[in-house]
């Protein structure tokens, strides 16, 4: 898996760099320019992306969860996405996952965004990135 890129609509404003034109990758998954900025509002929402490589050859499923954590690590906010071997046509490779969660009803503090994926196929743990964030 690779790191997770994270925009919001409180950081879309923030200054950055002029992406060059024939690179395309955020700007189609995400609604604004990735940003490093940590903490955001409590009406804001989290766009996320990740990418998740996969390299088994046999027919399956990559089960791919996001979670907010808490800072004492109760789950607060959690969304659930599946894919199937078979969007890569047989090909190695990876899945582009995007996701938004709305940080509402969340109180201030100290948060940790996990991005985990798992196949289908065995009983190994999954691979995770982890992010923390502060709420305001």
């Amino acid at each position: 898996m690779s790191g997770i890129a994270i925009a919001s609509g409180s950081t879309s404003g923030m200054p950055t760099t002029t992406p060059d034109p024939s690179v395309t990758e955020f700007k189609d998954v995400l609604p604004a320019p990735p940003t490093p900025a940590r903490v955001f509002p409590r009406n804001d929402t989290l766009a996320i992306f990740a990418e998740i490589y996969d390299n088994v050859a046999k027919p399956h499923r990559v089960d791919i969860t996001t979670t907010i954590l808490a800072d004492d690590g109760h789950e607060v906010k959690k969304a659930e996405d599946e894919r199937k071997s078979d969007e890569l046509h047989g090909r190695g490779g990876g899945y582009g996952y995007s996701t938004q969660i709305p940080l509402t009803g969340l109180t201030p503090g100290t948060y940790v965004l996990r991005v985990a994926a798992r196949h289908t196929l065995g009983t190994g743990d999954p691979v995770s990135r982890d992010v923390a964030f502060t709420v305001r």
